[in-house]
């Protein structure tokens, strides 16, 4: 489960680096999070009763966890999305595109929203909701 956060989180981090221009990755990564979790609620029947239910108990939050994901990641994909549509303009700008003024400040919102996003991913409890389902007894 925590390699795939990570992977969400890297994929995040080299799109806001340059180094990948697209976001299939990224949102492939939280596809991934989500089957992970989603399996997670599916226990082997071999186990106890009392595990069973605290591994699904478990599974739940953490699918509720990676749900919240969401928004977060919709802000940020939203965000360099702009960002690409303002370098845009600035590098080859049209008769109506905004002026110089308008696109830097048009930037520094975007840039701070796809900060703030990627910080929400960053501090997603995710990894401390995983590891509680190594709690559950044995």
């Amino acid at each position: 489960m925590l390699p795939a956060h990570t992977n969400l989180l890297q994929q995040a981090e080299r799109i806001d680096s340059g180094q990948v221009a697209h976001f299939d990755f990224l949102q492939a990564q939280h596809l991934e999070l989500i089957r992970h979790a989603r399996a997670l609620q599916h226990p082997p029947t071999a186990f106890s009763g009392e595990r069973r239910a605290c591994l699904q108990d478990g599974a739940l939050r953490l699918l509720q966890e990676v749900m919240l994901l969401e928004l977060p990641l919709a802000d940020y994909l939203q965000a360099r999305a702009m960002l690409g549509v303002i370098a845009a303009h600035e590098t080859h700008p049209a008769p109506d595109s905004p002026s110089a003024a308008t696109l830097r400040t048009l930037r520094e919102t975007q840039e701070a929203a796809a900060e703030q996003a990627l910080q929400t991913l960053r501090d997603a409890p995710v990894p401390e909701t995983a590891a509680l389902l190594s709690d559950c007894p044995r």
